[in-house]
């Protein structure tokens, strides 16, 4: 077994993962640290353990060059099964969006394969993963009979390993390790036996207790035969700055052959066969093998060559001679494309540039490359690729704009827009063909924010000699931007020219370009029939609109029937969205369909229900790219939570989305749910921030909600003159639902019970008791019970200051309310409707002038007691209570005693 130092803990909890595994429970092991504090050390380990326990244990290491292919570490796991192997060269064809889906079933029966007998995959130095690979190894978590111990730097993570941990922790299987330096008594421990006990301090301060570094500097010690000595005061052989002293020190004693093989297997990669080593060196397989036993301490084998530690490559790779790299890389690249050796020709293509044939081969070798790893959706790599056949041609070479566009393309499916924009930027500047900066202009799509004015910046570098359907995506793209970066004013007239364009020239692309740009313009809730119009002329082109063409549609006619309270019509689109999902497998899809269904669960006040619904949407959004999807969710569950009376629990995430999305309907939203959660400061703070720009917001799909919020939180906090503003603004929205007419996040039920509420704080009392009857009404019609029963408790304490009648009124709205908040789970809601009752009974008690002896009789009528029950609980006569109960009957105004009980059980006499 391998010699661990220092790592009680972490064995310990190895050993747990294997009994999982073997007990049939499926886990992924996250081992972290900085390069050569032990990852490595601790994995031999546990594939030893694992052996030891008959579980089948196989790895894969992630490599830093350029043409490592997609998914390379699983394909070397997967080496013992080459049926398995082969479903990882999907070679998809057909949109990016259907690709992804593909992929993922591909993936996911990958992994169904590989559960059940237990098994070990271990992937090292994921900080040089691709994304195919982090997402193959995100689908693996929980897998029946399955344990993938993945190695990474956590001092060197990028965001999509930084996203990967972050999903992978957050399920209850993964276990996460991280590994720190060794202290003075693992490091006595190591030196014991080999050195004086004297030099472990010494070698515990030189090397930081990195236990390579600490390794390496032992055996500078021995060959300097210093080791038997007592230490001295001072590292006698200088402190090395970098490994590759040491080791180009050890390189140096070897034997010639030895260090020529070494030599050649740094040129090769992190590992290496002895017949690839064999073509560099001009020597048999056999001889190789013999020269790196005697290169033992640099070189192990194991089936592969292969360097203890990447850094010590590294620095091997420092050593070769700058003519013998180039000659090897040049000879391996011929190799690899004559089929003597496996692999990928382009890392060796690209470090072998010397004129503009060889320049031409590593392009070619890039294109190649990059269409494998399209092939199988990775991105991210392809993007790399391109960008490095870009990287060798001069700045001004009319060939590298279409190398940046196919760059640009593959950095925006993998998901990172900033890289992708700034491709796009570089082919405008080098002043293309038209057709070439429609397409920069086009490249990314969909995506707000701060790129929205390099968007728009790009479209008018490509407007003026575009072609007529060019033209009309172009100008569809900028009136989306403009509206984002801009104003939404701004859009109105770019996208009904982009319409207006595709219409003529009939382009279905354009027109479904246009159809979106104009949606956008018209999301604001006075739009709803047009935009449902736009919908159905989307869904009319059939089979000639995009892949994500039909998802759009589905979502706006959900948006609108969301609007208008219209169940029926947004059950069909759920539906239908849902077969649309399941049909194409679109991650995207099935995320709306989960998201939305969990907006109409809560709506109608199935709590748990929308919980599990969100639940599945937030699994589902972990495969998509960027971080829209937690900022929604975080929104969603605001207003859950805080129907259930739980808001506490999403102070710190509302926190986050303020910080990360400082948007009016943000401030608007979270300050809302703070001033109802208590937190009032916070909830001033945002409307402080908010309040100047309410004149000037665009009247766009996040306009109703935005505004809403603004006017609820100045009637709070006394601003009368804003919340009229608002009011008068909000008013001709009455008879509408509170929903975004652009991405629907929650819908909060009728218009008209915010508007109850503001004019209550503006002492409209007659317009406030109307508003609330009216949301009541379209609450019960649609079902929406939690509304209704805040409806009901909001109209109650509006009735409360009034007379006997809306006293009566009011007690009975907050009952009606308390009974639906109760039953389900509404205990903000309970305590109001509570408050109000406790109101009612008071203001009633003290209108009705009864005496002490009458009260006590008005409860036991309000009991059913007969007369000759209230004589004896009282100690009167019966002739004495029949003058009480004729006293009651008067002053109540009721004509008998069946009245007289239910006045008293209304007011609250029946329980006392």
């Amino acid at each position: 077994m391998p010699r661990v130092i220092g790592r009680a803990t972490e064995l310990t909890r190895v050993d747990a993962a294997l009994d999982d595994v073997a007990a049939g429970r499926g886990a992924v092991l996250l081992i972290a640290g900085p390069a050569g504090i032990g990852k490595t050390r601790l994995v031999d380990c546990l594939v030893t353990r694992a052996a030891e326990r008959a579980i089948a244990a196989t790895r894969g290491n992630c490599v830093p060059d350029e043409g490592a292919p997609a998914l390379w570490p699983w394909w070397q796991a997967l080496a013992d099964r080459p049926e398995l192997a082969a479903r990882l060269d999907l070679d998809i064809n057909g949109g990016p969006e259907l690709s992804v889906a593909a992929r993922l079933r591909a993936f996911d029966s990958l992994l169904r394969e590989l559960s059940g007998p237990a098994r070990v995959i271990v992937l090292e130095d994921l900080h040089w993963a691709d994304e195919s690979t982090l997402t193959l190894l995100r689908l693996a978590v929980g897998r029946p009979g399955l344990l993938v111990a993945a190695t990474y730097r956590d001092d060197e993570q990028g965001p999509a390993l930084r996203a990967a941990v972050d999903h992978l922790r957050r399920d209850a299987s993964t276990v996460l390790l991280t590994l720190g330096p060794w202290g003075d008594a693992e490091v006595a421990e190591f030196v014991a036996g080999q050195a004086d006990p004297s030099w472990a301090g010494l070698l515990r301060r030189v090397s930081g207790g990195n236990p390579l570094f600490a390794g390496e500097l032992l055996t500078a010690l021995t060959s300097a035969g210093l080791d038997r000595s007592p230490a001295t005061a001072r590292w006698p052989l200088g402190v090395p700055e970098q490994l590759r002293g040491i080791v180009a020190a050890r390189l140096d004693a070897l034997p010639p052959a030895a260090a020529r093989v070494a030599r050649a297997c740094a040129v090769v990669g992190v590992d290496s066969s002895a017949e690839e080593i064999a073509v560099l060196v001009g020597e048999p397989p056999d001889s190789v093998r013999a020269a790196v036993d005697d290169a033992r301490g640099l070189l192990r084998q194991d089936g592969r060559i292969a360097f203890g530690h990447i850094l010590v490559r590294d620095a091997v790779y420092d050593c070769v001679s700058i003519s013998d790299r180039l000659r090897w890389h040049r000879k391996l690249a011929d190799a690899v494309e004559s089929g003597v050796v496996p692999g990928e020709s382009v890392t060796h293509r690209l470090r072998s540039i010397t004129d503009a044939e060889s320049r031409s081969a590593a392009i070619r070798a890039c294109r190649d490359a990059a269409g494998k790893a399209l092939s199988r959706l990775a991105y991210d790599r392809a993007a790399e690729l391109y960008d490095a056949a870009a990287t060798v041609l001069a700045p001004d070479d009319p060939a590298r704009v279409d190398l940046l566009l196919d760059a640009a393309e593959m950095w925006y499916q993998a998901g990172h827009i900033d890289a992708a924009v700034g491709r796009c930027e570089e082919v405008a500047a080098l002043d293309p063909p038209p057709d070439r900066l429609v397409r920069a202009a086009l490249t990314v799509r969909g995506i707000n924010g701060a790129v929205s004015s390099r968007l728009v910046l790009l479209c008018d570098r490509a407007l003026p000699g575009a072609d007529d359907a060019g033209r009309a995506r172009v100008l569809a793209q900028r009136a989306l931007a403009l509206a984002d970066a801009v104003h939404q004013d701004q859009a109105e007239a770019p996208s009904r020219e982009a319409l207006e364009l595709a219409e003529r020239t009939g382009d279905p692309l354009a027109l479904a370009d246009a159809l979106r740009a104009r949606q956008q313009v018209l999301s604001g809730p006075w739009h709803v029939a047009e935009r449902l119009e736009l919908a159905r002329r989307m869904l009319a082109l059939g089979s000639d609109a995009p892949p994500d063409g039909e998802l759009w549609a589905r979502l706006w006619r959900i948006d609108a029937a969301l609007q208008l309270g219209s169940m029926a019509a947004l059950d069909d689109e759920l539906a239908l969205l849902k077969l649309y999902a399941d049909r194409l497998g679109l991650p995207n899809a099935h995320w709306h369909h989960r998201r939305m269904s969990a907006v109409r669960s809560l709506l109608l006040g199935a709590f748990d229900l929308a919980e599990a619904q969100a639940d599945q949407a937030v699994a589902v959004a972990g495969e998509l790219p960027g971080a829209a999807a937690a900022g929604l969710d975080i929104a969603f569950r605001t207003e859950l939570r805080l129907m259930q009376g739980r808001a506490e629990e999403m102070f710190g995430p509302v926190a986050e989305l303020v910080a990360r999305a400082p948007m009016m309907v943000v401030y608007g939203q979270v300050g809302k749910f703070l001033q109802d959660a208590g937190d009032s400061d916070g909830a001033l703070a945002l409307f402080e921030r908010l309040r100047p720009r309410l004149p000037t917001l665009p009247r766009e799909g996040r306009w109703l909600p935005t505004v809403t919020s603004a006017a609820e939180l100045a009637a709070d906090f006394g601003d009368l003159d804003t919340a009229a503003r608002c009011y008068d603004e909000l008013l001709p929205m009455a008879q509408y639902f509170l929903a975004a007419g652009s991405g629907t996040v929650v819908c909060l039920g009728s218009m008209s019970r915010p508007l109850g509420r503001v004019a209550a704080a503006l002492g409209r009392r007659d317009d406030a008791i109307r508003h609330f009857e009216n949301a009541i009404a379209m609450d019960g019609r649609i079902g929406a019970l939690p509304y209704r029963a805040r409806g009901e408790v909001g109209l109650a304490e509006v009735l409360a200051g009034g007379g006997q009648a809306d006293l009566a009124r009011a007690g009975k709205l907050a009952r009606q309310a308390a009974v639906t908040a109760r039953r389900l789970g509404m205990p903000p809601t309970v305590a109001r409707a509570d408050a109000v009752l406790t109101e009612v009974r008071r203001a009633q008690h003290d209108a009705v002038p009864l005496t002490a002896r009458e009260r006590e009789v008005l409860a036991l009528l309000a009991v059913g007691a007969p007369n000759r029950t209230i004589a004896d609980k009282l100690v009167l006569s019966e002739r004495t209570v029949e003058t009480h109960v004729s006293n009651v009957l008067g002053k109540l105004g009721v004509a008998n005693r069946a009245q007289a009980a239910t006045w008293a059980v209304e007011n609250g006499y029946g329980t006392t």
